[in-house]
């Protein structure tokens, strides 16, 4: 096989586990959301979500699998894109069309935002959820739930988990933390917006009759699932000034 053709091989061979990636991460994000949801309905729905997440075996292989996934898309999104420019040296001048939107020309540039939050959202709550949450008992946000209907009853039976319920509230009451979170959902749009059309096409799933349900839903995504991500530090931001 000539280099010519290996390289174009290995091109095409990353884009599709690029296409297939991305569709599998947009599935973990609306499961993601469903989850976290949890929290306006209170202590104890949400103490059932993350004790199920932490304890259930299948869901910590998944995890696994997840963080593998995540990893070689942003590592083969960053290589894709180190791939595009060397082969086209000279910037070339803008031009209107979908392969030249504002989404595809800063995929990279919403990737990297992303893995900084991403690095920032497991310290803050994944690695407290799995390895430890201190709340301290003068925690405003502790004395301020502890009457909340339902905290007595999560505790007793989830207290870590319960404890993790309290520590997100505390992180969303930081307007800067806040603020980073919704942020970050916005480029997490941006990024849906043209990503989930993209995995069609490198996979060679679209077709004239179906391409506007595809570019219909995947607009449909990157407005929804951001929207509610963002919805749960808002709410519970402005609960804690008003």
């Amino acid at each position: 096989m000539s280099n010519l053709t290996a390289s174009f091989t290995y091109s095409i061979g990353k884009k599709l586990v690029m296409g297939l990636t991305g569709l599998f991460l947009v599935v973990f994000l609306g499961t993601h959301l469903a989850g976290n949801l949890t929290m306006f309905t209170g202590p104890m729905a949400f103490a059932k979500y993350a004790h199920f997440m932490g304890s259930n075996p299948l869901i910590r292989v998944a995890e696994i699998g997840l963080f593998a996934f995540l990893l070689f898309h942003i590592a083969d999104g960053l290589m894709l894109a180190r791939q595009n420019r060397a082969a086209r040296p000279t910037r070339y001048y803008k031009t209107s069309g979908a392969a030249s939107s504002w989404f595809s020309r800063n995929m990279v540039w919403s990737g990297i935002v992303m893995l900084v939050f991403l690095i920032l959202h497991l310290i803050s709550f994944f690695l407290m959820g799995r390895f430890g949450v201190d709340v301290p008992i003068g925690d405003p946000n502790y004395q301020a739930y502890a009457n909340e209907p339902g905290f007595v009853e999560a505790f007793a039976v989830y207290p870590h988990e319960t404890e993790l319920y309290i520590k997100s509230i505390h992180h969303f009451g930081m307007w800067w933390y806040t603020a980073i979170y919704v942020l970050a959902m916005l480029f997490i749009g941006f990024h849906l917006n043209h990503g989930f059309q993209s995995s069609f096409q490198t996979l060679g799933l679209t077709h004239p009759k179906y391409n506007a349900i595809i570019k219909g839903t995947g607009t449909f995504l990157a407005v929804i699932l951001p929207a509610g991500f963002a919805a749960i530090p808002l709410y519970f931001f402005i609960e804690s000034v008003i």
